[in-house]
């Protein structure tokens, strides 16, 4: 009896889950290639090389996973911004946590060891909402909020209705 096999798309990768009758396909010599395409799509990209950070004036970050994972900043991090910083490199910290507004997030980071970072340094989701919603839609006389305290308070910010 030939067994199902269902495919489920997981970033670049097609990934099937396959029952015991489908087993002999893999271990007949093809597993290597597919385990190596797959170590190698998961791979972590190289460090920039000496000369591209010269290059660069401003890095951005991602902050959640990247920085920082739940309530502790990940080892060496704050240290390696603090480098960047004396090499005169400007860091900008991105989240899409739509409940934090920039000063929640600069101040959550403060809180993490990561000395001298603003709220002008950070850009959250709520605050390209806000900004996004003040600019490219000005005409908009009212508007009512459905999200967390960041939302309103990057309204606020910015002037735009609703906040």
């Amino acid at each position: 009896m030939l067994s199902r096999v269902a495919s489920l798309m997981l970033s670049r990768v097609a990934i099937a889950a396959v029952t015991l009758g489908s087993l002999a396909f893999l271990a007949a010599g093809r597993r290597r290639p597919l385990l190596r395409r797959l170590r190698r799509l998961f791979r972590a990209p190289p460090p920039p090389s000496r000369a591209l950070l010269q290059q660069v004036e401003c890095i951005v970050f991602d902050c959640d996973g990247v920085l920082y994972r739940n309530s502790a900043a990940i080892s060496g991090v704050p240290e390696a911004l603090d480098a960047l910083r004396a090499a005169g490199k400007r860091l900008l910290f991105v989240t899409n946590a739509a409940s934090a507004s920039r000063a929640s997030l600069a101040a959550k980071l403060g809180r993490l060891g990561f000395a001298g970072v603003a709220a002008d340094d950070c850009v959250t989701s709520a605050s390209a909402a806000a900004s996004y919603l003040a600019t490219a839609h000005p005409e908009v006389q009212r508007a009512y909020v459905v999200g967390g305290g960041g939302l309103l308070e990057e309204l606020r910010a910015v002037g735009a209705p609703g906040g």
